[in-house]
Order: C-alpha cells, then sequence, then structure tokens
C-alpha cells in the first residue's frame, strides 16, 4: 500500500492511504478500548466455569494484551511506511528489542509478579517499539492527515481484504 504510494506519487493514493491509515487506527481504538473496559465480561462469557480468582486474573492478562495488541497494530501500520521508504533497520531492529525487553522484565519482575510479568513485558516492548517507530516515522517526508474518504478508501481497502480473505479462509476450514 505504502509502496505503491511511494511509486505513484498520486494525490488520489496519498488521500486512499491517509483514510486507511484513519481507518486502521480508528478501529484499534475502540477495539482496544472495549477490550480494556469489557475485560470481566468477555473473560466470563467465554469462561463461565472460570471461579471469581480465575477471571480477575484472566481479566487483567486479556487487558495487559489487548494493549500490546494495540501497540502491535500501530508498530504494524509504521513498518509498512518506513519500509515503502526503504528504511528496514529500524522496524527490524526495535523487534529484536521489544523481545529483549519482554524477556528482561519476566526474568526481573516474574518471582514477585508471576504470570502478570509476560503481558507486562509484552506491553512495555511494544510500546517501546512504537515509540521508537514513531521518531524515526516523524523524520520522513509523509505528513498524514486523518480523514476517512471512503471513495478514495476502497483502493485500498479491496486489496487488503482480498489478503484477509486469503489469510483466513484456510483457518476457517472450508
Amino acid at each position: 500500500l505504502f509502496t505503491r504510494y511511494q511509486l505513484e506519487k498520486e494525490p488520489s493514493i496519498k488521500t486512499a492511504t491517509d483514510s486507511t491509515i484513519s481507518l486502521i487506527l480508528l478501529i484499534t481504538v475502540f477495539i482496544s478500548f472495549l477490550g480494556l473496559v469489557f475485560a470481566p465480561v468477555i473473560v466470563k462469557s467465554l469462561a463461565p466455569k472460570f471461579d471469581t480468582q480465575t477471571i480477575a486474573l484472566s481479566s487483567t492478562l486479556f487487558r495487559f494484551f489487548t494493549m500490546f495488541l494495540f501497540f502491535s497494530a500501530l508498530n504494524s501500520l509504521l513498518s509498512g511506511i518506513l519500509h515503502a521508504y526503504n528504511n528496514f533497520k529500524i522496524p527490524g531492529l526495535v523487534r529484536v528489542i521489544q523481545l529483549a525487553i519482554t524477556v528482561f522484565v519476566f526474568l526481573i519482575f516474574s518471582e514477585k509478579t508471576g504470570i502478570i510479568s509476560l503481558p507486562i513485558g509484552f506491553a512495555l516492548g511494544s510500546a517501546f517499539s512504537l515509540i521508537t517507530q514513531f521518531k524515526t516515522f516523524r523524520k520522513l517526508d509523509y505528513p498524514i492527515h486523518f480523514n476517512i474518504d471512503f471513495n478514495e478508501m476502497t483502493k485500498t481497502i479491496m486489496p487488503l481484504l482480498t489478503f484477509v480473505v486469503i489469510i483466513t479462509a484456510p483457518q476457517l476450514n472450508i
């Protein structure tokens, strides 16, 4: 998507790209908000036979992994943009550092906090990755305007939907 924008330099592609980024950001924020706020309800509906203590622990884990998924979605978006600008070092490097932070947090805090240290490490590592990539992204000549233009966005949504169908169809055993 971003590589195509780089090659074509069309204003409509820029609008479509901005719209796609805005939509992904909006959906990610919305889903993350729901996950953070309604974690106990979601856990209880998925595992109705859990006792109160297990639901509380599962809800806490779910909240941290929701933050991790939020940061990961934005990291992937920034990685795609950085790759389009031929910057492969930072996206690759931050993934290694992200994993190192996860392992470090787990090793240091697991004795005191138990299993909670693992999703905390994931969330902190992915937050570090996002901050680092965002600093690199800001140096690019790529101003993003947050807007959603559905007419232009169809240029990018159809390839994305095709990709999603190709990836998920085998998982559904259809």
